[in-house]
């Protein structure tokens, strides 16, 4: 938990999908502008996408910890990573808003792109995942009132 927060927890509480390094990211980058005019359709990488549930994984790991050992040590990093959902993002959106079906849009781009081919959906282990971090999270608040 500690690594995560320390290496891929963003200060406006998103994670980055994994870690790159300098040379792989100009690489990447290059093949995709290549990609990009060649095909004349914008490509990215896709360790630029933040998603959603990478938010809730991380509340529910926490959340999995904390019935564990009773150290809430943690806790108040998910509450970090949930406002990125409501709006502590690069567009200040709510991203349940957004989706206008009840539940958050799948990802977004570090410059809060989320028409991105490919990823305009929304699977059931997001969907499971995000109602399980809401049900933590209302039991963390519940029990600490």
């Amino acid at each position: 938990i500690e690594y995560t927060i320390r290496n891929r927890m963003l200060e406006n509480g998103a994670f980055i999908w994994y870690e790159i390094d300098k040379i792989t990211d100009f690489k990447q980058k290059l093949k995709y502008k290549l990609l990009s005019i060649l095909k004349k359709k914008i490509y990215r990488p896709d360790y630029e996408f933040l998603f959603e549930c990478h938010q809730t994984f991380f509340v529910n790991a926490v959340m999995h910890y904390f019935k564990a050992s009773n150290d809430n040590i943690y806790n108040l990093y998910c509450y970090k990573a949930m406002d990125w959902i409501y709006g502590n993002n690069i567009l200040k959106k709510d991203l349940v808003q957004i989706s206008n079906i009840g539940i958050p849009m799948r990802m977004m781009t570090f410059d809060g792109k989320m028409d991105i081919e490919g990823q305009m959906f929304k699977g059931s282990y997001e969907v499971g995942s995000y109602i399980m971090a809401l049900t933590n999270l209302i039991e963390w608040d519940n029990n600490n009132e």
